[in-house]
């Protein structure tokens, strides 16, 4: 970070002069090593501000319709269950599965709650209250063989555990940089597959624009509209 700011600060992905080719070249090799450190190789990374930002991301970019419904946990930071939460003022159900009186949670709990109608499961990893670890894997098993996407919180697993999302088999995997010693204001969203709707559009984010519309850009970028962090 010191060496960004002494040697080569300049807005990634914004100008054609030497500091910001450099700046941009780094930042995409920051977002790669990421990608490699969680497993995602195969998959999207979208640099975001935080866990919250990215959650949210999923949340907006699925296309909801009335009757669909959500399962989670009372295991949840509050960013992973509000905005679920949320989802009730428009017609989704969300059904929230209790662990038992040591703060575990028994699958079979969970895959009652999994129904026909159930869109995507969202678990945390790890417990920022309790530590309790998810079994994820098998968490994702469940959800595949009925059709249903995952979304895992990692905010607290990525900072203290090995953690393979590739292995794990979650569509959708959230975490942050503060956590683990990065600077705040960063965070990250993997998709298995980019098939979300992005959160923001707008510089950065698009290949072409005119006035009668535009051309989001491939890959991670129509994730990332404004100056990154």
């Amino acid at each position: 970070m010191v060496e960004y700011d002494l040697r080569y600060r300049a807005n990634v992905g914004r100008g054609v002069h030497r500091l910001a080719a450099v700046a941009t070249h780094r930042y995409r090799d920051a977002r790669d090593a990421v990608k490699s450190f969680i497993g995602g190789e195969d998959g999207t990374l979208a640099v975001t501000r935080n866990t919250t930002e990215a959650i949210g991301a999923v949340v907006a970019g699925l296309a909801w319709q009335r009757g669909d419904r959500v399962v989670t946990t009372l295991l949840e930071h509050h960013s992973n269950l509000l905005p679920w939460l949320r989802l009730r003022e428009r017609g989704v159900a969300v059904d929230i599965v209790r662990p038992d009186a040591d703060g575990r949670l028994d699958l079979a709990d969970l895959e009652v709650a999994v129904r026909d109608e159930t869109r995507l499961v969202a678990v945390t990893h790890a417990s920022n209250v309790l530590g309790t670890v998810l079994p994820v894997r098998e968490i994702a098993g469940i959800c595949h063989d009925r059709g249903v996407r995952l979304l895992v919180d990692g905010a607290q697993s990525v900072p203290h555990l090995p953690v393979d999302v590739a292995d794990i088999g979650c569509d959708y995997f959230c975490f942050s940089g503060h956590k683990m010693l990065g600077p705040t204001g960063t965070g990250g969203l993997w998709m298995r597959r980019p098939d979300l709707e992005p959160l923001f559009v707008g510089g950065g984010a698009v290949e072409s624009v005119t006035a009668g519309g535009y051309t989001l850009a491939p890959g991670e970028q129509r994730y990332e509209a404004g100056t990154p962090p």
